[in-house]
């Protein structure tokens, strides 16, 4: 391997989420993408005691609180199909190409409020310049 991801990328929680009943949509962390043109997530689902998860997508838009939130465009959400509905523990990757420079993770269930116990990182990636950003 010779390409260096580690200086082309930067991780940022982007679902925090206890074991409790939630609403029908749990939206995530607003997400900052400026200096990177992609992000992709990885949604880890530990406990489903009770619901489905049918969908998990993106919201998008310019405003820092997301007041102007849209559901990004089908055609720039990465994610493959057969991997919903999620009904049992396991890890879900997800992704997109933002026009917008804010971002959220959208995860909807299937019935209304059910109990899932799941945690989401993003890892932003492709940076206009290197090294990117640290958290340290």
């Amino acid at each position: 391997m010779d390409y260096d991801r580690f200086s082309d990328s930067f991780m940022v929680e982007a679902l925090v989420s206890t074991n409790s009943v939630i609403a029908e949509t749990v939206l995530g962390e607003i997400i900052d993408t400026q200096g990177y043109n992609s992000i992709v997530a990885g949604l880890l689902v530990s406990d489903v005691t009770s619901g489905t998860i049918s969908a998990v997508t993106f919201e998008e838009g310019d405003d820092p609180a997301l007041a102007d939130a849209a559901d990004i465009d089908s055609s720039l959400l990465l994610i493959t199909p057969a991997d919903l509905p999620v009904i049992a523990a396991g890890l879900l990757q997800v992704g997109c190409v933002s026009k917008k420079r804010y971002v959220r993770l959208k995860v909807t269930t299937l019935g209304g409020a059910v109990d899932i116990t799941m945690y989401a990182l993003a890892d932003l990636g492709h940076c206009y310049s290197k090294p990117s950003k640290s958290v340290i």
